[in-house]
């Protein structure tokens, strides 16, 4: 399987840049990656 056909589907072994949770409970969240960036670290949003 192919990266291409590995996209846009949120299944295991597919790439995706996804994350549901309650703004509520950003802190939470450890790490986020976006595009391979960090775009939350440690529950608060940084900027790349």
């Amino acid at each position: 399987m192919g990266r291409a056909s590995r996209r846009g589907r949120v299944v295991p072994g597919a790439l995706a840049d996804l994350v549901v949770t309650d703004p509520a409970e950003l802190d939470k969240v450890g790490t986020v990656m976006l595009g391979g960036e960090i775009v939350v670290r440690h529950g608060r949003r940084v900027t790349p």
